[in-house]
């Protein structure tokens, strides 16, 4: 789609994405954040490639329903989630904090109060992951694959796996 814009395209696309930038700094001449979901929904199983619907309301494309993640990058303002529960089912689910233009420092600060306010309650802290058992289960490498296999021919009909 960006090759196929034209120079009145963009024009057009930055105008919209400056209005939409004015219009969300307003909201923090009366508010230091602003607190929303992460996601609309709780995870959802990972053989879905996207919801299909939210509350009833369809969704064409797999970043509708992280609408309220991208709307933020749009305005360009800080943003973090934390870890803020678990829903019905025992599933994580996190909350968004917004910070002002250029605000990033007060963000962090207020994120930070924000966890050390929940540290002590196991239903909103981060988990903490038993480092002993992760320990316990730990298993020995003797190889670490960091690409793709090269394909370099083959023996029998099958691909054989070539050396980097």
């Amino acid at each position: 789609m960006g090759a196929a814009m034209s120079l009145q395209d963009c024009v057009k696309a930055h105008g919209e994405q400056s209005r939409i930038f004015r219009g969300f700094q307003k909201q923090f001449e009366h508010y230091d954040l602003i607190l929303a979901p992460t996601t609309p929904v709780s995870p959802f199983p990972w053989s879905e490639l996207y919801l299909r619907e939210v509350n009833g309301v369809p969704l064409d494309n797999y970043y509708r329903w992280l609408a309220l993640c991208y709307t933020i990058t749009l305005t360009t303002n800080p943003a973090l989630s934390l870890p803020c529960g678990t829903d019905h089912n025992g599933m994580p689910f996190g909350l968004q904090v917004i910070g002002g233009f250029r605000g990033d420092a007060k963000l962090l600060a207020c994120a930070e109060a924000i966890e050390q306010a929940t540290l002590n309650d196991p239903r909103l802290s981060r988990p903490r992951p038993d480092l002993q058992k992760l320990l316990a289960s730990a298993v020995d490498l003797t190889h670490i694959v960091t690409h793709p296999p090269i394909y370099g021919g083959s023996k029998g009909g099958k691909p054989e796996i070539g050396a980097m």
